[in-house]
């Protein structure tokens, strides 16, 4: 799969296609490698929350997926039901916390979590993530997420980028463990998903998007 990818990507580099051009040709090769949403989602069942586990490979260096993870302008283009995701002060812990608020239906409330991420090493370049609940006052009609672990190891592969993820995370309010497990398979399928298409048209780490694109599924 990584192969093919590889040789489409060599016929663009050898045209050097205008950027627009190469955008939309960089995802036609994604399709016809079979790179594109090339998702494995896997749920590892245990007492309280299950583990999820997913791997993709991603059309970018890694320099360019760590900036789609970590730079919130970035993340609020790709992740999904996600509404507002903004950097809290710095304080004596290593690491950054960030506040993140995800959209409400009919089914459910509007949830946040205050997670705290943690980068580390290179080849893999690790990124732990640990949920801070009480870290900032709860506010009305949303629910706290009150548990949530997830790690990121990022590898350098051929013509790609290697990306496997892995979450347990407790939803909060009257939802059953189950019920949460069975959502954060699909949710990290979507997410993976979105951010495997999303890092594939980007040229440069800098996020300056005014709009943030309506993604499938969302209205």
């Amino acid at each position: 799969m990584a192969k093919s990818y590889g040789r489409c990507m060599q016929i663009i580099y050898k045209k050097s296609a205008a950027p627009y051009v190469a955008r939309a040709a960089i995802l036609l090769c994604l399709l016809i490698s079979g790179t594109a949403n090339a998702v494995d989602v896997k749920r590892h069942k245990q007492e309280g929350p299950d583990v999820i586990s997913a791997s993709t490979h991603v059309a970018a260096t890694p320099a360019l997926l760590l900036a789609a993870l970590e730079q919130p302008c970035h993340v609020i283009q790709w992740m999904p039901d996600l509404i507002d995701v903004r950097p809290l002060p710095d304080d004596a812990q290593p690491g950054q916390r960030i506040y993140m608020l995800t959209r409400g239906n009919l089914f459910a409330s509007p949830r946040d979590a205050i997670n705290r991420f943690i980068r580390h090493g290179q080849s893999p370049t690790i990124i732990e993530m640990r949920s801070e609940p009480d870290a900032l006052p709860r506010q009305s009609g949303v629910i706290r997420i009150p548990f949530a672990r997830a790690r990121w190891s990022i590898f350098a592969a051929e013509d790609t980028t290697l990306a496997t993820y892995q979450q347990e995370v407790a939803a909060g309010g009257n939802v059953p463990q189950w019920l949460a497990d069975q959502y954060s398979l699909r949710h990290v399928t979507r997410a993976l998903e979105s951010l495997t298409t999303y890092v594939a048209t980007l040229s440069t780490a800098d996020c300056s998007h005014p709009v943030r694109p309506v993604r499938p599924g969302e209205s």
